[in-house]
């Protein structure tokens, strides 16, 4: 169970993006450092960042929900972030 809410399935109607993120190893360090970097240089905004456990689930990911549309050069950049190995927008 999540340890509180999750803004993914309404990020859409408050205006924010969701950015899911699938890491090649999710124990890899610097994952959500490098993605919120790129996300900072554009002047992107996290509102919330969840991390799903290795441990706990089989294909883990990081979903950050942001403030705004998330432009479609940002995939390409976070595709070159160290440990990512998919990135999608929702």
């Amino acid at each position: 169970n999540s340890a509180g809410h999750s803004l993914k399935e309404v990020a859409h109607y408050l205006g924010f993006s969701a950015l899911e993120i699938t890491p090649m190893d999710a124990r890899m360090p610097g994952i959500l450092a490098g993605v919120a970097k790129l996300l900072a240089e554009r002047g992107i905004s996290i509102r919330q960042a969840i991390v799903d456990d290795p441990e706990l689930h089989p294909e883990p990911k990081l979903t950050l929900i942001v403030e705004k549309k998330i432009p479609g050069e940002v995939v390409s950049e976070a595709l070159k972030v160290k440990g990512v190995a998919k990135v999608s927008i929702s």
